[in-house]
């Protein structure tokens, strides 16, 4: 970084840096939460397709234990949509971090053609 940067171009650099990171922040999450749905996407279409009286069990720490297959089928459903309300969220979210960061790109680059030994 040249020397001659302004405290304000200095700023928007570093503004920039952390929207980046932010932006990745949140698409890591949102990915995530898209794995943790298609995981319970699995898990309803097999709780779905088991018998009525088949044992089901769920994981509570470190243990295993045993529910019913419709509380449990609920349980699933319940969180997968949360998980989705979520996704949708995290999606508009990381959004508009792109428009900020791009725009935040713009002003950088129009002013760093006035910086002397930038370009």
């Amino acid at each position: 970084m040249p020397e001659e940067l302004s405290p304000q171009m200095r700023s928007q650099l570093m503004q920039f840096d952390q929207l980046r990171q932010q932006a990745q922040m949140i698409s890591m999450q949102r990915q995530q939460m898209e794995m943790k749905m298609e995981e319970n996407k699995i898990a309803i279409e097999a709780l779905e397709a088991a018998k009525d009286d088949a044992p089901v069990y769920r994981q509570i720490g470190a243990l295993m234990i045993q529910t019913d297959k419709k509380s449990m089928l609920e349980k699933v459903k319940e969180e997968n949509e949360t998980l989705e309300i979520r996704a949708k969220t995290m999606k508009a979210q990381e959004e508009k971090a792109v428009e900020r960061l791009n725009a935040l790109q713009a002003q950088i680059q129009a002013a760093m053609k006035n910086v002397p030994g930038a370009q």
